[in-house]
């Protein structure tokens, strides 16, 4: 008696019989990649956004190099305003190092947007709603939290978006 191989085609987790072969008995899987779905191709497309914005924002925070001395020196301004409200004094947190934990907070978040879109998505929506809190807690004018609040609606397609397909993942995985 001849054994046969199997090959199947995997595609996502269902196996597809694509042909017989003689041969001592062992199975052949082809694995092939799935489509991209609109929705991870639409998470892709705000994580790159993300990205971008706060590697500036974060980076901005931490160094003048990518985003100049008038900016950082700015942003160095409004974090004493920021620190103060705080009351970052008590925590022996000063204002440099306030801002300098919000900045390091960021980029870390974009590394983690493509290590784990949920978690990173998280984290930047918790920074934009103390981002859109600080902003009003100074009496900035609103149109101040606007960019805030954008950033925080894409964080919030992400952070969604990921746990939709995290479910759907499971879902495939049950069947």
């Amino acid at each position: 008696s001849t054994s046969v191989i199997v090959c199947k085609l995997v595609v996502g987790l269902k196996e597809t019989p694509v042909a017989h072969f003689p041969s001592p008995s062992r199975l052949c899987y082809v694995q092939l990649q799935p489509q991209p779905t609109t929705m991870s191709i639409l998470i892709k497309v705000v994580c790159l956004l993300l990205s971008f914005a706060f590697i500036m924002a974060g980076s901005g925070k931490l160094t003048p190099a990518l985003v100049g001395d008038d900016m950082h020196q700015e942003l160095s301004g409004k974090f004493v305003t920021y620190a103060k409200a705080y009351d970052t004094a008590k925590f022996d947190i000063t204002a440099e190092q306030f801002r300098q934990l919000i900045g390091a907070v960021e980029v870390t978040a974009v590394v983690l947007l493509w290590v784990s879109p949920r978690l990173g998505s998280f984290l930047l929506i918790s920074v934009m709603l103390g981002a859109i809190y600080t902003h009003f807690l100074v009496e900035d004018q609103p149109a101040e939290a606007i960019p805030a609040a954008v950033l925080l609606a894409l964080s919030l397609i992400v952070f969604i978006g990921s746990g939709a397909q995290s479910v759907a993942k499971k879902a495939g995985k049950s069947e």
